[in-house]
């Protein structure tokens, strides 16, 4: 009888063994695949923003393609994007003999995500190519186009008051602006930077010489809507 109660006592810690490393390893197991879960999703926002180029007639188009950790909210933005990028391919008519497009981000924080796009397009016979200019930026929560009025309230008139202390060169550096240059319609292209302020930008011609190139006007953070 005592023998027969020792084979069932160690029967029973053998099965209480094996089940316990059966556990164990379904745990590590799980935890294995989860640490790998995390992997993955980290690895989908390692690049936010890659840079893509397309070919075009005379050169190449440069945008980037966004990723912001939510699926719909960067197939929204990706989407607009491209929508601009195939406009842009179109062109305004005329032979072209060269174009180009750059873009630089100007800001990407949790919020939104703002670019700067540059174009070169030349065309046959003319002597210098012309620069054309524009923004695109984005509610990083939402995937929606932000405007100039999210941000400012303000008027033309405004802005080229500013502008006799706060003009600027697309590219960088300041100007000191000739007041005889006044554009007849409010800008639509503009960006926010890391500070707060606002960045207004304006084709070649509109707001100074051809020699100036496209510019800028800097609304300080403390004229932002908070």
């Amino acid at each position: 009888m005592k023998k027969d109660f020792r084979i069932a006592g160690f029967c029973a810690i053998v099965a209480g063994s094996l089940l316990f490393a059966g556990c164990f390893g379904v745990t590590q197991e799980n935890q294995e695949q989860g640490n790998n879960e995390k992997e993955i999703v980290s690895e989908k926002v390692v690049e936010p923003i890659t840079t893509v180029e397309k070919d075009v007639n005379g050169g190449k188009l440069q945008y980037p393609v966004v990723n912001t950790g939510n699926k719909t909210v960067s197939d929204a933005i990706n989407a607009d994007i491209n929508a601009f990028i195939e406009k842009e391919e179109a062109g305004e008519g005329g032979d072209i003999s060269k174009h180009t497009m750059e873009y630089s981000t100007k800001l990407d924080d949790d919020n939104v995500v703002a670019f700067l796009f540059i174009q070169s397009i030349g065309y046959k016979g003319a002597a210098h190519p012309n620069t054309k200019v524009d923004t695109l930026v984005y509610d990083k929560t939402t995937g929606k186009r932000k405007v100039l009025s999210d941000y400012v309230d303000i008027t033309l008139d405004e802005i080229l008051q500013i502008a006799q202390e706060e003009y600027y060169s697309i590219r960088g550096g300041k100007y000191n602006h000739t007041p005889q240059f006044k554009p007849t319609r409010m800008p639509k292209n503009f960006y926010p930077d890391k500070e707060g302020n606002i960045w207004i930008v304006f084709q070649k011609y509109e707001l100074g010489p051809g020699m100036e190139d496209s510019s800028m006007v800097r609304i300080p953070a403390s004229k932002v809507k908070k």
